[in-house]
């Protein structure tokens, strides 16, 4: 079994430049996952999923909601990621990049809403820490690293 030492390498909070109303929550069909979905390969698709299964859920007049304001660059959209390893036994080293989504501007509650300005480190680690519970890290470096340990060799000319 290969030990990896890893370290946090990159970790950038990334909020939307502009004004944007969140929380908004007009009425509406539920979206079903279509063929146009599966065909698009610029569209993620969930493990589970099939055609005709619901993405997104009907919203009653009820749960209609108007939204609010919140101020250019205070609302977080992702935070950027990323995890250097390194195999202790060759030195071989990758790196584990991720964009940690947020959540949606419209499924955003105000009560729960925490603003760029409002941010601490430790609410940001808790979000990378829930990211990182569901990502498994190790696995992604062994996987990357254990490539490159059986891979071609790569040597450089010395007069290059």
């Amino acid at each position: 079994m290969m030990a990896i030492t890893y370290t946090q390498t990159r970790l950038n909070i990334m909020c939307y430049p502009e004004e944007l109303v969140v929380g908004k929550r007009d009425e509406r069909e539920a979206v079903l996952y279509t063929q146009e979905h599966v065909d698009d390969p610029d569209f993620f698709i969930p493990d589970g999923i099939a055609v005709g299964d619901e993405m997104f859920p009907a919203i009653t007049a009820d749960e209609a909601t108007v939204g609010f304001t919140v101020p250019a660059g205070q609302f977080i959209t992702h935070i950027d990621v990323e995890y250097t390893g390194v195999d202790d036994a060759t030195g071989v080293s990758a790196t584990c990049e991720a964009q940690i989504p947020l959540g949606y501007p419209d499924d955003i509650v105000e009560a729960d809403f925490v603003a760029f300005a409002d941010v601490t480190e430790e609410w940001v680690q808790a979000k990378v820490a829930e990211w990182y519970d569901n990502f498994e890290v190790e696995v992604d470096l062994s996987r990357k690293i254990n490539d490159l340990n059986n891979g071609p060799l790569t040597v450089a000319k010395p007069w290059a």
